[in-house]
């Protein structure tokens, strides 16, 4: 059948259209000449964000174990010296032997400091700071402020809504708050 008239064949079920298709597919397969082509011409469009490969494995993976002359034990983790994931030349490359040494390394361990002062100054010292059960302090001050703001929104949003006479089960309350009772 020829090509243009493929997608106009018809078909006596689902079974013989599949069974067709992967017999068009397999005499189609591509040559390896072929793969090279269009992943040539796909080559470099991309914003080059991730590593580059090597027959599926980062390259700078494979240049560190011809480095070693062994393979990466689990855990290693490989360091580009000057921070281009793109140089993977051998001098630029180091194998550290964990991730947290390679976050220290980069200084992603640092230990900030406690605040000694909120964000709106006041000092965190034992009598102005509340501290909660998972350990974060908070300022007393600024917690109180919240707290009346919070209050009084909810206050202005309740007094914008009507409220409702009050009555339980068909008994009306009275003037002193007592329910009053209807006698038959």
């Amino acid at each position: 059948m020829r090509p243009y008239k493929q997608r106009h064949a018809k078909f006596c079920g689902h079974r013989c259209a599949m069974l067709f298709h992967q017999e068009a597919v397999l005499t189609a397969a591509r040559t390896p000449q072929a793969i090279e082509k269009s992943a040539a011409a796909r080559r470099g469009r991309g914003a080059r964000r991730s590593y580059p490969k090597l027959y599926g494995r980062h390259m700078h993976r494979v240049v560190a174990e011809q480095k070693l002359g062994r393979a990466l034990r689990p855990g290693e983790v490989v360091h580009h010296i000057d921070g281009n994931k793109h140089n993977n030349t051998p001098a630029n490359l180091e194998v550290l032997s964990s991730q947290s040494e390679h976050a220290s390394l980069h200084g992603h361990t640092r230990v900030r400091p406690r605040p000694t002062h909120c964000k709106r100054g006041h000092p965190l010292v034992t009598p102005n700071v509340y501290t909660y059960p998972n350990g974060s302090r908070v300022c007393v001050i600024c917690r109180r402020v919240y707290d009346n703001a919070w209050k009084k929104a909810r206050r202005r949003l309740r007094a914008s809504f009507p409220r409702r006479p009050r009555s339980v089960a068909g008994r009306l309350r009275n003037n002193s708050g007592q329910f009053a009772r209807s006698e038959p």
